[in-house]
């Protein structure tokens, strides 16, 4: 199989990596995943990193009904691999605080910093939100799938 791939195809190395593991694998197992194509990515993508380093609004803090607010977060390339054309994804519904559904990430070198920035708008009734975002590519397929994200909750008062 894995010979086959390495005349069809030029491969990465997650994906070189994802047909030794195919390679290996015997009976069903084997049959059920197709072998990994020349445009597939591993993810997490082996060598890439973030580390949280610092944020604006910490949680918990108050914000009064439909006040316009900026949430901030410093953040780490900590791994190996260079981030180009990430965003970061919102996640499910957070309550009702009003945000872009995805915000562009500036291009980072491993041991760069960025700040990323949401601008947020509270809800008109008190409530408590908790948003999640998720580092992702322009098609939404997240970097990180086994990271919690990063989030913020406000509390929204009158």
């Amino acid at each position: 199989m894995r010979a086959s791939l390495l005349r069809n195809a030029t491969l990465t190395s997650a994906s070189l990596a994802l047909a030794a593991v195919v390679s290996a694998c015997t009976g069903d197992a084997a049959k059920q995943r197709p072998p990994a194509t020349a445009t597939e990515e591993l993810r997490p993508i082996p060598g890439d990193g973030s580390e949280f380093v610092s944020e604006t609004v910490p949680d918990g803090t108050e914000v009064k009904v439909s006040q316009v607010f900026t949430k901030s977060w410093d953040l780490r390339n900590a791994g190996k691999v260079p981030w180009r054309d990430r965003y970061l994804v919102r996640q499910g519904t957070g309550g009702d605080c009003a945000s872009e559904p995805k915000v562009r990430i500036a291009d980072t070198n491993p041991r760069g910093t960025v700040t990323i920035t949401v601008r947020v708008t509270a809800p008109p009734n008190p409530t408590v939100c908790h948003v999640v975002w998720k580092m992702a590519d322009a098609r939404g397929r997240q970097y990180f799938p086994h990271l919690a994200g990063i989030w913020f909750d406000v509390i929204v008062v009158r």
